[in-house]
């Protein structure tokens, strides 16, 4: 029913796993195209020199849609053509497959698709099949279609053979593609204080707007002012882009006598954002009409106004055996300097009781690093009584908290009782 377009690039990229210092130095993470810059200059992006924008942090990516769409998602592989150099040499070796792909367990495959020669779209290279997985430099669209509401799985099938320290799945490549009820709207839960400022409804004096009881009024369609980015330095990509809504019309900057205004131009809807978090309304930021159906909107005891807008958050589960542990501890064996009786000394590496090993979202806090931090006197929890019991601690995590200074607009005014 709507063809909606994501532009994904898949990018080396150094993950800080926690508050710690835990590590992964070979990461492999997708972003839209928009969320990264180069690494050094101002030219295209190439193979290599690209990393996501300071205020973009290293996640699973989560593309949506809604049931009866299709997606063209077209992947650019922009990893260096070899693997980095892990200085340390601590953690396994990087896989040295540099081609990647883009798989969705569960949608269904379109094979033709806009920009492509035809053939598999479904992110794979397996028996005698032709291969759909990209080269660096490279770009591939797949299309795909939507027929049932659910999460699914996207990862990079490229080195699913070379173990579980090493495959592209492991290092990062993973994230979900989340189908919401047909005529749905998705937008951004948690934004920073000033992009939260700029989505602000103000009267004609511009002053903020609240609701009787003092609750801010938003504008859900803002759009990022058209000078934008020449007004904020490292900014990309972002003037006349959609400040909430993660699914929207294309617009560019354009100058009408002596301003400079937003206007549709032409193309596909675009994903615009790809957080975990989400606000699912129905049209125009309110319910969802008596009309929808879908599992939804099946009755349900515990949650009986089926139709008001929810908050939404996608969760991966995942194996992070290949990360550089925070503590030498982990490692060499012996005490360290701090006096630690070897009742505190950890062996056996990533095999250690405890390790840094098990994400939510590709962050970790293990026991044994947060017991031993606490025992350094370092780190968020070092004065934390309870750590000795504690784990998987949100005091530890990093990537599983929202940036600083981050803001979660309230729900709709015309839905909240």
């Amino acid at each position: 029913k709507r063809t909606v377009a994501a532009r994904v690039v898949a990018l080396d990229q150094v993950v800080v796993i926690n508050r710690m210092g835990t590590v992964r130095p070979s990461g492999l993470v997708y972003a839209l195209e928009r969320d990264v810059v180069p690494m050094s200059g101002t030219g295209p992006l190439s193979p290599g020199n690209v990393r996501l924008r300071d205020d973009k942090r290293p996640r699973p990516i989560v593309l949506r849609m809604n049931v009866g769409d299709c997606i063209d998602v077209t992947l650019t592989n922009l990893l260096a053509p070899a693997p980095p150099k892990d200085p340390l040499a601590l953690s396994p070796a990087p896989i040295t497959t540099r081609n990647v792909g883009l798989h969705v367990s569960g949608l269904s495959v379109v094979d033709s698709a806009a920009g492509t020669t035809g053939g598999p779209n479904d992110g794979t290279f397996a028996g005698q099949n032709q291969s759909s997985l990209v080269e660096p430099g490279k770009s591939h669209v797949y299309r795909l279609h939507a027929g049932v509401e659910g999460t699914f799985l996207v990862y990079s099938t490229a080195a699913d053979f070379n173990g579980v320290l090493t495959q592209q799945l492991t290092l990062g490549l993973f994230g979900a593609m989340t189908v919401e009820p047909e005529t749905s709207e998705q937008y951004r839960s948690q934004v920073s204080h000033a992009d939260f400022e700029l989505a602000r409804k103000r009267d004609t004096h511009g002053k903020p707007l609240t609701t009787p009881d003092g609750h801010p009024l938003v504008d859900y369609a803002a759009l990022f002012p058209p000078d934008h980015d020449t007004t904020h330095p490292g900014s990309h990509g972002r003037a006349c882009a959609p400040i909430l809504r993660m699914i929207d019309v294309p617009r560019a900057p354009v100058r009408e006598g002596d301003k400079l205004v937003c206007k549709e131009v032409p193309g596909s809807l675009e994903v615009y954002h790809t957080d975990l978090t989400a606000i699912v309304t129905g049209p125009g930021a309110g319910r969802f009409p008596d009309s929808a159906k879908g599992q939804l909107f099946e009755p349900n005891p515990e949650y009986p106004d089926r139709r008001a807008p929810y908050r939404e958050i996608t969760v991966h589960y995942h194996e992070s055996q290949d990360v550089l542990q925070p503590f030498s501890q982990f490692y060499d064996g012996t005490p360290d300097s701090h006096g630690l009786p070897s009742s505190y000394t950890l062996t056996a590496g990533l095999d250690a009781s405890g390790s840094e090993a098990f994400a939510i979202n590709y962050s970790i806090a293990g026991i044994s690093a947060e017991v031993l931090a606490n025992r350094l006197g370092v780190g968020p929890a070092y004065d934390c009584p309870e750590c000795k019991f504690e784990s998987s601690s949100s005091a530890h995590g990093l990537s599983a908290t929202p940036p600083p200074s981050s803001t979660s607009p309230p729900t709709p005014p015309s839905t909240r009782r």
